[in-house]
C-alpha cells in the first residue's frame, strides 16, 4: 500500500523530532536542521533514502541491550529490548511485509514510524508514572 503524502509527512516529522533535529518555527512551512543544515519538513527523505534511515537506525540501536534490524526479501524487521529491572517491560518487535505495491525502503520507513511512536507511547507514560 502507497504511503500518502500526509503519512510521509506525518511519519517525516515524528523521525526529525525523534532525532533531535527538529524545531517548530510557529510559521508555515516547519524546519528543521540535519548535519548543520536547514531543511523543510517536507524535503525531508526520511522516507526514501537509506541515507537519511540509517542514523535514525544507529540511534535506535544505542537505546537497548539487545537489538536487531534485519532487511530481508519480503520483510523488514526490528527489535529492541532493556533489560533488568528498571526496563524489564521495554520490548519492540515488529515485522513490515515487503511486497509488490511497498519497497523496502518504504516498509523500513513505517517501521521506523512505528517504533518512534511506539517509544513517545513510553516515554509519556514513565513522565505519567507515580514514584512508589
Amino acid at each position: 500500500m502507497f504511503l500518502t503524502k500526509e503519512e510521509i509527512l506525518e511519519g517525516n516529522k515524528l523521525i526529525a523530532v525523534f532525532m533531535g533535529d527538529y524545531f517548530d518555527t510557529g510559521l508555515e512551512p516547519s524546519y528543521y536542521i540535519r548535519y548543520n543544515k536547514e531543511y523543510k519538513l517536507e524535503d525531508s527523505q526520511f522516507h526514501c533514502s537509506w541515507d537519511w534511515m540509517m542514523p535514525v537506525v544507529d540511534k535506535i540501536n544505542g537505546m537497548g541491550k539487545a537489538y536487531s534490524f534485519a532487511i530481508f526479501k519480503s520483510y523488514v524487521s526490528l527489535t529492541v529490548e532493556k533489560g533488568g529491572k528498571v526496563f524489564k517491560d521495554y520490548s519492540f518487535a515488529y515485522s513490515e511485509y515487503i511486497t509488490p505495491t511497498q519497497t523496502g525502503k518504504e516498509a523500513a520507513f513505517k517501521l521506523l514510524v512505528k517504533f518512534v511512536k511506539w517509544e513517545n507511547e513510553n516515554l509519556l507514560k514513565s513522565e505519567l508514572a507515580i514514584p512508589l
